[in-house]
């Protein structure tokens, strides 16, 4: 037991894709077994249906890398900046792009910012609630 979820841990992408694959199946059998189709016909769908599953998750872990602290990140990219007591709570960011910027003792709860560029901003002391900036 211990080894399979060792296993599990070190590859959850294709565990994944293994759960996905044989739920599929099942389905596929249970709701197509009434069709009369011939063992070459099950066998390539069967095949087809795995792959299919394995596409699946593959699409699904594109996004894994980018995640960080919990927080949903896709696309930023940061250079230089500082970042002193922030505490960042449910924020999702999407496509942003920051270079040069300095971030002292900020809040921020709730947000969601979507294609947004800032480049040598400073910003020292101010809070974030729910889309309002409070200096």
């Amino acid at each position: 037991m211990q080894l399979a979820i060792k296993w599990i841990r070190q590859h959850p992408n294709l565990s994944a894709w293994f759960v996905l694959a044989l739920g599929m199946v099942i389905l596929l059998v249970i709701e197509a077994r009434d069709v009369g189709l011939e063992a070459s016909q099950w066998f390539w769908l069967i095949v087809v249906t795995i792959l299919v599953a394995g596409a699946c998750i593959w699409i699904v872990s594109w996004g894994d890398d980018d995640e960080v602290n919990g927080d949903e990140v896709a696309g930023d990219e940061s250079v230089g900046n500082e970042s002193v007591g922030n505490e960042s709570v449910g924020n999702e960011s999407v496509g942003n792009e920051s270079v040069g910027n300095e971030s002292v003792g900020n809040e921020s709860v709730g947000n969601e910012s979507v294609g947004n560029e800032s480049v040598g901003n400073e910003s020292v002391g101010n809070e974030m609630v729910r889309g309002e900036t409070r200096a």
